[in-house]
């Protein structure tokens, strides 16, 4: 995990944001990331923000009926 990657999702978290989009999967989206993530925001008493692909934000946007 890169500081960068710390600091991004701590902006999140802080922000109260309910999503990080990002295709990093090496780093920010690894299950080990998200696991570290998690662990400090539930000592923390943040809440921790869904980390997604794009894919899958298009997916949330593209899903709703918009008129």
């Amino acid at each position: 995990i890169t500081i960068e990657d710390c600091q991004i999702v701590a902006s999140g978290c802080l922000a109260n944001a309910d999503l990080i989009v990002t295709d990093n999967r090496k780093t920010m989206r690894s299950h080990k990331s998200i696991g570290i993530f998690n662990l400090i925001n539930s000592r923390k008493g943040l809440k921790m923000p869904e980390i997604v692909g794009y894919e899958s934000l298009k997916s949330l946007l593209f899903s709703h009926d918009i008129p």
